[in-house]
């Protein structure tokens, strides 16, 4: 693939606030699926479904290099190298023991480093930790599906997107949580 190829993708992301002008990873909770990120999706329904008082689903571009993406459901020797040399590179960061396997998913690997640095002592968000380190390294975005389990709830039902840089996602338009039923004739 060109190492130029970007990915660009209308996505639909569900906020407990209206009126934004800007979606910021921060203002996620650090216990989400996948750390702290802007989660979007491509199934509006899937949106709607988002637990708490929901306000607005917003339509936003998803746009950044293709080689800056991890695969959550795709092994550590499936991954671009760029995302691969991101993962060892965070690794190193915090001297985890916890090293991505070349044939298993991803997502392995950040439940387990999420868990040793936890069993550590380490009092911030283990999630947040990885998630910062791997955007400080150029990952943009983690894209997969939740375990076999969650994966069963509506809200995680389809492929996460989960973006970790804002500069990554722009709004496109603002609909409220459910839209109007068409009139019947």
């Amino acid at each position: 693939m060109n190492q130029d190829a970007r990915v660009t993708v209308t996505l639909f992301h569900a906020s407990k606030r209206d009126g934004l002008a800007q979606l910021d990873p921060a203002a996620s909770h650090s216990q989400n699926l996948f750390g702290p990120a802007i989660y979007a999706t491509k199934d509006r329904g899937t949106a709607e479904c988002q637990h708490g008082p929901i306000k607005s689903i917003y339509q936003i571009k998803a746009t950044g290099p293709f080689k800056a993406i991890i695969e959550l459901n795709q092994a550590f020797g499936f991954q671009d190298e760029f995302a691969q040399k991101a993962i060892e590179a965070v690794c190193r960061r915090y001297r985890l023991t916890t090293l991505p396997v070349r044939v298993e998913p991803v997502l392995f690997w950040i439940d387990g480093a999420t868990r040793e640095l936890i069993d550590r002592g380490v009092t911030f968000p283990a999630a947040t930790l990885i998630n910062r380190a791997l955007a400080d390294e150029g990952i943009w975005l983690l894209r997969g599906v939740a375990n076999p389990i969650t994966a069963k709830l509506p809200q995680d039902r389809s492929i996460q997107w989960a973006i970790l840089k804002a500069d990554h996602a722009s709004i496109m338009a603002e609909e409220p949580r459910y839209l109007p039923l068409p009139e019947m004739a």
